[in-house]
C-alpha cells in the first residue's frame, strides 16, 4: 500500500495526543532504473552503485531519482527512500 503523504510529514505529540501535519505527496515518476516497469531490487542496487556525487553535466546520473531541485547532484538517502517508497509495479 502506498502512502498518500510524502516524506515531508511531521508529527507533534502533546500529552498523549498525536497530531499529524502533512502535505499531500506530489506525483512522481516511477524510479524504475532498469526499464522493466517494476521498482525492485535491481533499482535499489543501481542507486547504491551510483551513491555519491553525480558526474558533471552533460553526463547522466540516472541513480539520482529524487531530483529535489537545484544542487541535488548527489545520490543519497533521498534517492534510496524514493525507490523504496515506489516499490512494486509502476503506476502509469
Amino acid at each position: 500500500m502506498k502512502s498518500i503523504f510524502s516524506r515531508n510529514t511531521m508529527a507533534v505529540g502533546a500529552v498523549g495526543t498525536l497530531l499529524a501535519l502533512a502535505t499531500p505527496a506530489e506525483p512522481h515518476p516511477c524510479p524504475d532504473l532498469n526499464g522493466d516497469q517494476i521498482v525492485g531490487i535491481e533499482d535499489l542496487l543501481a542507486v547504491i552503485a551510483g551513491w555519491g556525487t553525480c558526474p558533471a553535466e552533460p553526463e547522466p546520473c540516472p541513480a539520482n531519482v529524487s531530483d529535489s531541485g537545484p544542487g541535488s547532484d548527489i545520490v543519497n538517502i533521498e534517492d534510496l527512500l524514493d525507490v523504496i517508497e515506489h516499490w512494486g509495479a509502476c503506476q502509469l
